[in-house]
Parts: structure tokens; sequence; C-alpha cells
């Protein structure tokens, strides 16, 4: 259940941080906690280390990202619970 959460989840991120990329296309919105976030998606097992680190970093990104975006830090705050409730 929560990997199809997960899934629907960064396709409606994927939505928004492409909408946020075309208003200012110099900013480089997520891009490496987005590889990260499509590897666990897609499958890939990571060490619990580096999921650690990937949980610090989206919340890190979803605050500096709140005032700017807020719908997609919405976005990211849930996918970080998906990735607790799944172990990660």
């Amino acid at each position: 259940m929560e990997s199809n959460e997960l899934r629907e989840q960064l396709i409606e991120l994927h939505r928004e941080l492409e909408d946020a990329t075309r208003k200012n296309p110099r900013e480089d919105v997520l891009s490496h906690v987005m590889t990260d976030i499509v590897r666990i998606a897609a499958g890939e097992d990571i060490d619990a280390d580096e999921g650690e680190n990937l949980r610090e970093r989206i919340e890190h990104q979803a605050s500096d990202f709140e005032i700017r975006h807020p719908r997609a830090a919405g976005i990211l705050r849930e996918v970080t619970d998906i990735l607790a409730k799944l172990g990660i």
C-alpha cells in the first residue's frame, strides 16, 4: 500500500517540480533528492544510513522550499512520512 502511495506522491511531486522549474529555470529544484527517491521507487535497496540521510535531506529541502513552493513542500513531507512507514 505505501509503495503505491509513494509512487503516486512522486508523480505529483514531479509535476510540481516541473512547474516550479518552468517558472524559474535557473533554480535547481531538488534534483539529487529526486534521483535518490526515484531509485527507491524503482525498487533499488538502500542501506539504513543512506535512508536516514535521504530523510534528513528531504526534511531540510522541504523547510527551505516551503516559502517558494508550498504545494511541493507539502508533497515532500508526505513522501518523507511514506519512506518512514516503509522503514527507509
